[in-house]
């Protein structure tokens, strides 16, 4: 009997957790005679959050809510609540996801849905929020998550300012709210400052779609929220805090704001699925994870360092699976680029579940 230990991150806009795992299943099936596999759906703070907590708490109730996405249009979102504890995604009302490419607007997005969803999990009486940070449209610091919270942003005039990541910069005092007997967790899987070259602007507004003006600009604006933060004593140092710079600085907003903890996702899905406990009770053979594109930013506190480090931890051989390899696999036992280097990359992701299947084919022959 051999005992395979499935938990992979998602190739991003390309194959879920969930469907890396069957396809993982299906090819051990077809290869072994006698094989058991345990498998557990992984998101470390962004896309398919709310998914994997379900997938491991089934007694959680999913809660439907009125919402909008980053750049204010309606939609219907969802939070998780279990008892006194709510779980809520950033992705799921102010993430990437759900706006066209064409369409986003980073200088005018707003984490607002996120506080919507935030207040109805207040409103059904939690006293313990996690809020799963990543995959956002946003650079708004999270002022746009606290205005629907009921905080207010002014400007010169006193006057309350529209809070979208373009008025950061026209912040001149913050209106706070306080939300006793409520404690507020950010769970992430980066670790950068609010500010900076490593800074939530700097590394991750290109991707959302800003031009260069733009990332200065912006950079600007969060530098003047946090400037009004400490002139008012709300805040002293939460700027360079590991993580503040998550999504869009909304770890930031949690933070300074909401005097909320922020947890590191791998960390927070090994306790959450007793890894360690499964380790320490079933001889596992082999431990199978994976994520799209395999970089120096993989080990600095993406899912995969913390499964490289379980598997040291346990003393486990592991196999990798990747669409992409620009960093070295030396902690990797069996390490495999599943990308066709002769195809576009749009083939690549679109095909990736074919691509994957031939990958797992190759390796499993290897590994007897």
């Amino acid at each position: 009997m051999k005992n395979i230990l499935i938990i992979p991150d998602k190739f991003k806009e390309s194959l879920s957790s969930a469907e890396i795992i069957d396809l993982c299943v299906k090819a051990l099936n077809e290869n072994y005679d006698n094989v058991k596999t345990f498998s557990y759906l992984i998101s470390d703070g962004g896309d398919g959050f709310l998914d994997a907590i379900a997938h491991n708490k089934e007694e959680a109730i999913r809660i439907p809510v009125d919402s909008v996405n980053a750049l204010g249009e309606p939609i219907q979102s969802e939070i998780l609540v279990q008892g006194g504890t709510a779980f809520i995604e950033v992705a799921k009302s102010s993430g990437l996801q759900q706006i066209p490419l064409k369409n986003r607007k980073p200088v005018h997005s707003s984490s607002y849905g996120t506080g919507l969803e935030l207040k109805k999990a207040i409103e059904l009486g939690a006293k313990h929020i996690y809020i799963g940070l990543g995959g956002s449209a946003t650079n708004d610091g999270g002022i746009g998550m606290l205005g629907a919270l009921g905080f207010q942003f002014l400007d010169l005039n006193n006057k309350p300012l529209t809070p979208i990541a373009a008025n950061l910069i026209h912040i001149e005092r913050i209106v706070v709210k306080e939300f006793t007997g409520i404690q507020f967790y950010g769970i992430c899987d980066v670790e950068n400052p609010l500010l900076g070259k490593s800074g939530a602007t700097s590394v991750y507004g290109p991707q959302k779609g800003l031009h260069k003006n733009e990332v200065i600009a912006l950079e600007k604006g969060l530098n003047k929220l946090n400037q009004v933060a400490e002139n008012q004593l709300i805040t002293s140092n939460q700027k360079t805090n590991i993580g503040a710079g998550a999504a869009g600085g909304i770890g930031y907003g949690l933070l300074t704001f909401l005097n909320a903890k922020l947890l590191k996702g791998g960390e927070f899905m090994i306790e959450l699925n007793a890894l360690d406990e499964l380790a320490n009770s079933v001889n596992i053979d082999l431990v199978i994870t994976g994520e799209g594109h395999f970089d120096a930013q993989s080990l600095q506190g993406k899912w995969v360092s913390h499964v490289i480090d379980f598997c040291k931890r346990h003393e486990l051989s592991l196999l990798g699976f990747f669409g992409r390899i620009s960093k070295d696999i030396d902690d990797f036992d069996y390490a495999y680029e599943i990308a066709n280097p002769n195809w576009e990359l749009e083939r690549n992701m679109s095909d990736a579940s074919d691509l994957l299947s031939l990958a797992l084919k190759k390796a499993l022959k290897n590994f007897r």
